[in-house]
Formats: C-alpha cells, structure tokens, sequence
C-alpha cells in the first residue's frame, strides 16, 4: 500500500510479505486494494517457512501500478502454491517459467490462472490458491447452515452468550475464583453453588465426553467444577458470601497487564468482565454471577493443531469454558440425529471448511474457528433424512469414537491422520451417497484439507531459506596477507595556500 505512491503507471513492485493476510477477514479488504490499484500478475505462496526470522510464512507478490479499472480486469493473475514437501527446493528460473507459461505446468505445480476480474472481492485468497470453493460450493447445495439447527457461541453460559451478543469478550474475568478444584470446593462448602466443568480442550481428547472422562479430572486434582452463583447476595449462606469477599479482596487474576500490580494481578471483582456483570444489574445479580447454563449437546474447541474434532457432551449440566465452541439445539434433535450430524461434521468436508475459513493463529499453526463461521458450517437436515441413513452415519461415529479410544485419543497428529485414513472415508464415502455426489469429491476434498493443514504447521516448524535457488555470487577470493605499509603523512598546507 505504501509502494504504490512511488510507482509511476505501469510500475512494477514485486515484494515478499508474511502470507497471514491470506487466512485472515483484514487480508480479504487488503485484496480488494490490490484489485483496486493494481494488476495482480501473480501470487506465490510457500509451503514452508522461508526466512528464519519471523515465525511466519511467506509469499511473493508481483503487481504493476495500472489505474485503468478495464485494463486491470482484464489481467491474467497466476496463483502459484510451491510444496516443499514434495519437491525439497525450487528453482528460480524455472518458478519464472511456470508464471509465463503456467498451463505446461499444470501436472508438475499447483497453478491457477484466473482473469482478474474474476477474483472475488469478498473471499478469503487462500481458497484461491487451492480452489476450494469448487468443492464447498456443491456442498452448500445440498446442505443447510449450521444456525439453523443450533445456537452456536463461545461457552454456553449466560455470560458468554450476552457478550458475543454485545461485541464483548466472553471470558469469566477471573478462572481463579470461577474454576475450583473438588477440594477447594469441600474447603469453601460450595457444593450446592458449583457445576460440573470442562475448562480446557486438553481434558477432552475423544469425540464424546462421557461422565468417565470428568470424574478422571475430578480425581487428578484438576479444576472440574465452575461456580455457578445466580442469586442475589441477600439469599446466600454465611460461607458463599465469604467466598464472594474472598474474590472482592485477596483472590487475584493472572489477566495479560495486571500482573505488575502489587500481590499479584488486579483483585477478582476489579476485572473488566467482572465490573461489567456488576454494572448490568436486569441480567445478573453481581460480579460473581456468570449466569445459567444452557445444554450444549456438541462442542469444539477454538484452538485446534490437527484438525477440528466436534464431540458429543454426555454430561448435562455441563459448563464449558468461552474456549469452546458450542452448539445447543434450536430444534428437537435424537440421539441418533445428533450422532450423526457429528459424524459429518468429522467429515474431510469440514475439515476442509475450517482450513478454508478458519483463522491461522500466530506463527504456530494453530487453526482457531471464530463463532460467525462456524455458524455458517454447512451441515446436514437431518430432519428430512430417513431414518436408515440416520442411522448408518451415527454408526460410523460410534466407530469413529471406539477407534479413538482404542488409539489413546484423537488429540495428537499421529492418530488424528490415523483416524483420517482409516474411519473418516467411510463417514465421506456415506455423505457422498446420500447427498447424491461423486465419491471423487470427497477424496479432493481430503486431499486438499490435509494439503492446506499441512502449509498451515509448516509454519511452526525450522526455517528452510534454501527452498529457493538462484544463481550465488561467486565467492571471493581470500587475498594473501601483506604487512601493512605506512602512509606517508598529508603535506601540511597554510590557510593562504589551501584557500588558493
């Protein structure tokens, strides 16, 4: 943006940038500036992380200055993907020749010409790159949105749901007095006043999260029970208005910037979330009233490395923490109805969606599913399925499940792929017949998925600036050592002389 006053018309910037724009909703308005100024002569994007420092991807952008709208439309734009991973290294003369001849290149690279004109202006580049829309396009079709079957927000608890409501961040404000532990619980005689809790994705590693797998945190120790207070303070005993005090003078956050303060972060009911429950007076009845808890019936996590796994919550009432996704039911759903959306939302599918419209975090690979997308999840009517295609899909995700118990767990990569190439094609392969689509569909979209997954934790791995080559400067000789020898000293010059 800041090149394009220096160019005269027709002036030519190629630049290399970090490649986060192109998974990220500020990259779709910075591609509508390229259209807008430019002709985009192409887009190259690396697999692998180029330069050691920063911990980003890279890619190349070539553009020339054009202010002819007609002219820029009419611009060819190649969109280049460069795998390292196949190939180990690219030549640059050859890269040079695959952006003028692109077509003879077709088996060899992920290349993708498309007129200009043709670019969507509200898109996400990244689908550009790996023609995703193709597939997701015939998907749509034949499903609906996911909003239209559930309420999808960041946690499920009155709280998260009217800050999502509001543009507010859906966290407690303060974990340390929200989230206790069974003996903390039995010290403070909290018992009637806590639920049962599910804070972090690390404690749930399977696709259904049964009353096993709770009572397994509950016995390590760890925090399993969140405290649920939705009572005005005049209603409550002796020694849950103690705990309330206890968070209003010694209990402390661990919030980013409030750490410096002396003993510790900010006082509990000092945080911003926490001020602004005590201000909204019609919704609770203080800062320590995070509200009810509404059933989630699926969840997934935010934050995800391998790969998105929706899971079902056997344990109601359950409270999940704003780094979860849920899902709670608009509608009367079956358990086999349920099971069977959650076998297609582990589908190559929507592992495709999420890599497509998901958000790469940071320079760590991870993969973050903001609730506005997940919404738009396209899924399955199960309510004008019959009941035999409901019922195969729910058995695959009994099978998806055993087999992730069998394994350990779904949450390393290893197993993950495991799952990928043993169970999930057959979950593909059933979602084919039903919506009447070719099985070669979802094979691409397998393909591409773990395709885009893998560009995406390249990311997080060690540098390799010898991806591309060019031709080296010839080194230089070393010259051989001389003694030094002693200049002769400047002739001193008077003022009169000098001045001459």
């Amino acid at each position: 943006m800041w090149g394009l006053r220096f160019l005269k018309p027709s002036g030519r910037l190629g630049m290399i940038i970090s490649d986060s724009w192109l998974q990220t909703d500020y990259g779709v308005d910075f591609g509508r500036f390229l259209l807008d100024h430019y002709k985009v002569k192409a887009l190259i994007d690396i697999s692998a992380r180029v330069f050691p420092v920063p911990l980003v991807g890279a890619c190349i952008l070539l553009l020339e200055k054009c202010e002819d709208e007609k002219e820029r439309n009419n611009n060819q734009t190649v969109f280049l993907y460069l795998d390292v991973g196949e190939t180990g290294g690219f030549e640059v003369n050859e890269i040079l020749n695959v952006l003028e001849r692109p077509e003879e290149y077709e088996e060899k690279y992920l290349v993708k010409v498309v007129k200009q004109k043709d670019i969507p202006r509200d898109q996400k580049w990244i689908n550009l790159i790996f023609d995703t829309e193709k597939i997701l396009n015939k998907l749509k079709q034949k499903t609906i949105p996911l909003k239209e079957l559930f309420e999808c927000n960041a946690g499920n608890y009155l709280w998260s749901i009217w800050s999502m409501q509001h543009g507010r961040k859906p966290a407690t404000g303060a974990n340390d007095f929200f989230y206790l532990t069974e003996e903390n619980v039995k010290i403070w005689g909290l018992e009637d006043y806590v639920r049962p809790a599910l804070i972090s994705p690390r404690y749930s590693r399977f696709f259904v999260f049964t009353k096993s797998d709770w009572k397994k945190i509950k016995e390590k120790g760890s925090p399993c029970y969140a405290f649920i207070c939705h009572k005005p303070k005049n209603q409550l005993p002796k020694n849950v208005l103690e705990y309330i005090r206890w968070g209003e003078t010694e209990c402390r956050t661990r919030a980013t910037g409030t750490r410096k303060v002396r003993g510790g972060g900010k006082v509990c009911s000092q945080a911003i979330p926490c001020l602004e429950r005590e201000r909204l007076k019609q919704q609770f009845y203080g800062w320590y009233d995070l509200g009810p808890i509404k059933k989630a019936s699926i969840f997934v996590p935010y934050y995800a490395r391998y790969g998105l796994r929706f899971s079902l919550c056997q344990v109601y009432p359950l409270f999940l923490d704003y780094d979860f996704r849920t899902f709670m039911p608009k509608i009367k759903i079956t358990d086999s109805q349920l099971k069977a959306i959650l076998a297609y939302l582990n589908s190559s599918f929507i592992r495709l969606f999420t890599e497509a419209y998901g958000r790469t975090a940071g320079g760590v690979g991870v993969l973050a599913l903001e609730v506005r997308h997940a919404q738009d999840l396209p899924v399955l009517d199960v309510r004008f399925l019959n009941q035999k295609d409901v019922e195969s899909l729910a058995f695959l995700f009994d099978e998806l499940e055993l087999e992730a118990r069998r394994l350990g767990g779904a949450d390393t990569r290893e197993n993950s792929e495991k799952l990928w190439d043993t169970i999930i094609p057959k979950i593909d392969e059933e979602i084919c017949r039903i919506l009447g689509l070719p099985k070669s569909l979802a094979v691409q979209a397998k393909q591409i998925a773990k395709q885009m997954m893998y560009r995406r934790l390249s990311r997080a791995e060690e540098a390799k600036p010898e991806t591309i080559r060019g031709e080296e400067e010839p080194k230089i000789k070393p010259q051989p050592k001389t003694k030094p020898t002693k200049k002769p000293k400047p002739e001193t010059k008077s003022l009169e002389e000098y001045f001459k």
